[in-house]
């Protein structure tokens, strides 16, 4: 083979590679991409609140506190007969951050009398029934 017929296969290997490296770079990124995000998912994969197995009553404030860390919101007052009330309030994003719950946990004196689920959002329902009352807001006219 001659040297001119070298050049042109060699000019030709570059010109595939120069072309076909960017389609195939993309490629890679968009499919480890999918692939990394469908397996890990997004936000916390729990399908149960981390306070579903918990039945202690009766726990001190500051035991509480080093347990589940710091409460999302809280209250404090003094009751009737001069108790001093502290409610603390936990919410997490359950499911893929699909439902939200917030847990309320009720001491009093620093003392654990009450747990309660406070509330539930379930964040697929609530975009269908704002999705719905559109299309009935649209279907009235207004």
């Amino acid at each position: 083979m001659n040297t001119s017929m070298l050049r042109i296969r060699e000019k030709r290997a570059v010109f595939y590679i120069k072309k076909t490296l960017p389609v195939i770079v993309c490629f890679l990124l968009f499919a480890s991409c999918s692939t990394t995000s469908d397996f890990y998912g997004y936000g916390n994969s729990n399908k149960t609140s981390m306070f579903a197995n918990f039945d202690e009553l009766g726990m001190d404030k500051d035991s509480f506190l080093k347990k589940f860390g710091t409460p999302t919101n809280k209250e404090i007052y003094v009751d009737d007969q001069n108790n001093l009330v502290e409610v603390l309030y936990y919410t997490e994003l359950l499911n893929y951050d699909k439902i939200a719950v917030t847990t309320k946990f009720r001491f009093k004196n620093g003392i654990l009398i009450e747990q309660k689920n406070e509330e539930m959002i379930n964040y697929i329902d609530k975009k269908m029934l704002d999705a719905i009352l559109r299309e009935v807001r649209i279907s009235r006219g207004r």
